[in-house]
C-alpha cells in the first residue's frame, strides 16, 4: 500500500488547565464574532474552517479530524484525535484513528533530518526537487520541514533503519489494536480528499493554517470538501490489518541487517561501470551485512500463522465479505466497498501452501530464464522459513561464491543450502547459468 503523507501541529495550550487557559467572557464574545465573520467569509469562497481546540467536545473535535484526513492534514487530524481520546477515552472512532495515522508521524520533519546524508552522499538536488513538488503553502511541506524538538539529523545508515523500524512497530501496534477491537462496529465520515484523485505533489485541499486563531490551537481553512458515511465492521479492520502485515513483511526482510556503509557504496557504484560480480564485491567489503539486534525475521512465522486463520476466515464468510450484487461495489457503504472477494480454489490452495510452510517443507513450483534465453521450469521442497527462523549471523555467508567468467551470472553459493531453504543442499542446481544448455 503506497503511503501519503501529513503536515505539523501546534499545541502549547495543552500544557495549561481549562481554568488557566479560559478567556473571558468579554473575549469570548468578540471571538465569536470574529469566528462568525471568518466563517462567512470562507463558505463565500467556496471553503471551510475547521478549528481544533481543547475547548471543543470529544465529538467535536472526532468530527474535526475527520475533515482532516487529507494526505495535505493528517498531523492535524491526528492532534485532533488525540485531544479527543485525552476527553473521552473510550472514544472508540478516535482511538482507531489515532492507531492508523501513528504510522505516519515517525515522518515529522523527513526532509530536514535527511538533509545532512542527502548533501553528504550526492543526492541533495533530489530531495530538494522531491520537496519542491509539494506545495509550501500546505500543511504538508511544514511536517516534512519541521522537526520535533530535540530531534537529532540522520547521521548514519543506522539512524534510517531506526527510523524504519518506528514506522515498523507502529504498524505493529495498529495489528494490536485491531486483534484487541475486532468487534468494532463504526460509522465514519470519510472525507473525499483522503482517497479521491490527491497525491503530496497535488494539493487538492488548498489548505492555509493559522495557528492559535480564535481561541484554537489550530484552525485550518481548506476547499470544501464532500464527506460520505461509511461502515467499519471485522472485514474492514481484518483488510487493513493484513495490509499492516504486507508492510511488516517487507519490512522485516530489508531492514534486519545493518546497512552501515551502503550509502557511500551505492553513491560510488552509481559512478562506476562494474559487473554484477564486482558490485557484489564491492559491498560485501565494505557494507557491514550483520544480523542487526532489532531483527523481527523470527517474528515473520507469526505473521505467516495470522495470515492463515485471515484467509480460512475469509474462505468460510465468503457469501457475506462478497455478496453476490449486479452492482460495481458488493459491499455498498462499507470501508471496503469492493468486498473480500477471491477465487476459493486459489485461496485454499494458497492457504494450504502457507499451512505447508509452516509445519515445514513445502512443495514450490518455479520458472528461470537461463543465459541462452530459455525457460527452465523447476520443483523442489523448499522449507521456506528456515533462513528466517534461524537467520544467518552475516549475509556474507549466503552471497556468492563463484561467478562466470564475465562476472554477470553466479555460478555456485557459499552455502548450497541457502540458510536451510533447500535442505537437500542443490540450490546451485538451480542458478540461470548452472540451467540445462539446449
Amino acid at each position: 500500500m503506497k503511503l501519503q503523507i501529513k503536515s505539523i501541529l501546534l499545541c502549547t495550550g495543552l500544557m495549561m488547565s481549562l481554568n488557566a487557559c479560559s478567556p473571558r467572557q468579554t473575549d469570548l464574545n468578540a471571538v465569536t464574532k470574529a469566528n462568525t465573520k471568518a466563517d462567512a467569509a470562507a463558505t463565500k469562497a467556496g471553503r471551510e474552517r475547521i478549528s481544533i481546540s481543547s475547548m471543543m467536545s470529544a465529538d467535536g473535535l472526532v468530527a474535526a479530524g475527520e475533515k482532516l484526513m487529507t494526505a495535505h492534514t493528517l498531523n492535524y487530524a491526528n492532534h485532533a484525535f488525540e485531544l479527543a481520546l485525552k476527553k473521552d477515552p473510550q472514544n472508540m472512532k478516535a482511538a482507531l484513528y489515532l492507531a492508523f495515522l501513528k504510522r505516519f508521524m515517525v515522518f515529522r520533519g523527513l526532509y530536514t533530518r535527511l538533509a545532512p546524508m542527502a548533501q553528504k552522499y550526492g543526492y541533495a538536488a533530489d530531495l530538494a526537487e522531491k520537496l519542491n513538488k509539494i506545495p509550501k503553502t500546505s500543511p504538508l511541506h511544514d511536517f516534512f520541514t519541521r522537526s520535533a524538538p530535540n530531534t537529532p539529523v540522520f547521521q548514519t545508515e543506522e539512524d534510517i533503519q531506526n527510523l524504519l523500524n518506528q514506522y515498523k512497530t507502529a504498524l505493529q501496534d495498529f495489528r494490536t489494536f485491531v486483534t484487541a477491537h475486532q468487534d468494532l462496529d463504526l460509522q465514519l465520515s470519510m472525507n473525499s480528499l483522503m482517497f479521491g484523485d490527491q497525491s503530496m505533489e497535488k494539493d487538492d485541499s488548498q489548505c492555509k493554517v493559522f495557528p492559535k486563531a480564535s481561541q484554537a490551537d489550530a484552525t485550518v481553512e481548506c476547499t470544501k470538501s464532500v464527506s460520505s458515511t461509511v461502515k467499519v465492521n471485522i472485514a474492514d479492520l481484518m483488510v487493513l490489518k493484513q495490509e499492516a502485515a504486507g508492510e511488516i513483511l517487507l519490512l522485516s526482510l530489508v531492514n534486519s541487517y545493518s546497512l552501515k556503509g551502503a550509502a557511500q557504496v551505492a553513491k560510488d557504484i552509481s559512478t562506476q561501470k562494474l559487473s554484477a560480480s564486482q558490485v557484489a564485491q564491492m559491498i560485501e567489503s565494505r557494507v557491514d551485512l550483520k544480523l542487526s539486534k532489532t531483527q523481527s525475521l523470527t517474528d515473520i512465522r507469526a505473521l505467516g500463522s495470522d495470515m492463515s486463520v485471515a484467509a480460512k476466515w475469509a474462505v468460510k464468510y465468503h457469501d457475506s465479505l462478497c455478496p453476490s450484487t449486479n452492482t460495481q461495489y458488493p459491499r455498498q457503504g462499507y470501508l471496503v466497498k469492493e468486498g473480500v472477494c477471491t477465487d476459493q480454489d486459489k485461496l485454499s490452495a494458497d492457504i494450504t501452501l502457507v499451512d505447508q510452510a509452516l509445519a515445514g517443507l513445502a512443495p514450490v513450483n518455479w520458472s528461470i530464464e537461463s543465459e541462452d534465453g530459455q525457460t527452465h521450469e523447476y520443483s523442489a521442497n523448499v522449507n521456506i522459513l528456515a533462513p528466517l527462523d534461524k537467520p544467518a549471523q552475516d549475509l556474507r555467508s549466503l552471497g556468492v561464491k563463484t561467478w562466470n567468467a564475465e562476472g554477470t551470472s553466479p555460478t555456485a553459493l557459499r552455502d548450497n543450502t541457502l540458510g536451510g531453504l533447500f535442505p537437500e543442499g542443490n540450490a546451485d542446481s538451480f542458478l540461470p547459468a548452472n540451467a540445462p544448455k539446449q
